[in-house]
């Protein structure tokens, strides 16, 4: 089964990143894969969870919303 990180950026966009993020987790959920959803609080920030997540093993999902 794979193992999915999503990091989000929860400012970008108004928040329609997050948003975005509801139906791609159902769909991964539904067919049969991991997720965990980390939130950022800054690139550095998102850097760190991004490459701790690789280190797993997981697929790095990046969450924006600004274009």
């Amino acid at each position: 089964m794979r193992q999915f990180t999503a990091v989000v950026n929860p400012t970008a966009g108004g928040s329609q990143g997050a948003a975005a993020l509801i139906p791609l987790a159902r769909l991964l959920r539904e067919g049969g894969a991991g997720l965990e959803v980390e939130y950022s609080r800054g690139l550095d920030h998102a850097r760190t969870l991004a490459r701790r997540a690789a280190e797993q093993g997981r697929v790095v999902l990046g969450v924006g919303g600004d274009g």
